[in-house]
Order: C-alpha cells, then sequence, then structure tokens
C-alpha cells in the first residue's frame, strides 16, 4: 500500500492541562501537525505535543479561545521557524475555528489540505518579505504539491512545484 505523507498520524492521547477542554478533533490535528512537522525538533514549544495551549513564545504560539457557546478551540497557530521539514497534515481540516496560521520557514513540503484560513487569507506559508530571514534564523522555505487550495497562493503566499 501507498503511504500518503499528508496521512494523519493516528496515535493520540487526550491534550491535558489547559488543552483538556479541547476537543478531541482539534487535540488530535494538533498532535497530527506537531509530529509531522518534527515539532520535537522545534527550537520554541516543542514539548506541546499534549498541551498546545501552552505554546505561547515570542516566536511560537498557539492561541485558544474559550468562548461560548463553541467551548475551548484552537483559533490561532504560529509555529516556529524550523529546517526540520514535514507536512501539514489533513487533519488540519478539522480545526474549523484556526482564523490565523502560520508555518512560514518550516521546510514544509507535500499536499497543503482545505482550510478556511487559506481562504480568507489570514496566514503565511511563505512570506516574500521574510525570505532572506527564513535561513539566518534557521529555517527552510516552504515547497508545496500543487495544485494548492483555493486562496492559499494569493492570500497566505504559499507556493508549489
Amino acid at each position: 500500500s501507498c503511504n500518503n505523507s499528508n496521512d494523519s498520524v493516528k496515535v493520540y492521547s487526550q491534550c491535558i492541562g489547559n488543552s483538556t477542554e479541547l476537543p478531541e478533533e482539534e487535540c488530535n490535528a494538533w498532535q497530527d501537525f506537531f509530529l509531522m512537522t518534527n515539532g520535537p525538533q522545534w527550537k520554541y514549544c516543542n514539548d506541546t505535543l499534549l498541551t498546545p495551549c501552552d505554546c505561547d513564545t515570542k516566536f511560537a504560539r498557539v492561541k485558544c479561545s474559550d468562548e461560548k457557546p463553541s467551548g475551548k478551540r484552537i483559533t490561532l497557530i504560529h509555529a516556529p521557524y524550523s529546517s526540520a521539514g514535514g507536512s501539514i497534515p489533513s487533519t488540519m481540516e478539522n480545526l474549523k475555528h484556526l482564523t490565523y496560521f502560520e508555518a512560514d520557514c518550516m521546510g514544509l513540503n507535500g499536499t497543503l489540505p482545505v482550510n478556511d484560513v487559506f481562504i480568507k487569507g489570514d496566514c503565511v506559508l511563505n512570506d516574500p518579505l521574510r525570505e532572506s530571514d527564513c535561513v539566518s534564523f534557521g529555517g527552510r522555505a516552504n515547497s508545496f504539491s500543487c495544485p494548492l487550495p483555493k486562496g492559499a497562493a494569493e492570500h497566505c503566499y504559499a507556493t508549489c512545484n
């Protein structure tokens, strides 16, 4: 059988601490993103596999809202620059309340999943203004597989090959 690089990892644990109240599908989507982008090798937030809501540094952040009636949800992901590589999992589609997503300079590839954040345009996947910063901060540019989801190139600076 073929192993698609965008398949989810599927080894889940319950989120803990400040992240306990996240819905299971959001906790699982975070775990997939963390593991498929080599989170344990990140310089910042490399210990947040089960505690995404605790990732809050100057260079990496996950914001979890606790608004009624939806409850606790992941609304923002700003992943750190990294040269660890990897891909964005298809389970990112489960982050329905994500309003901002930044995964610039991570050396990511593969198929970019569909997510409303790409259509609405509050995201950064390859910022041309920061291209020179990528290497100096230890990161690599992303290059996803074509075709890109609607809006990803126009709104998020995503590039594909």
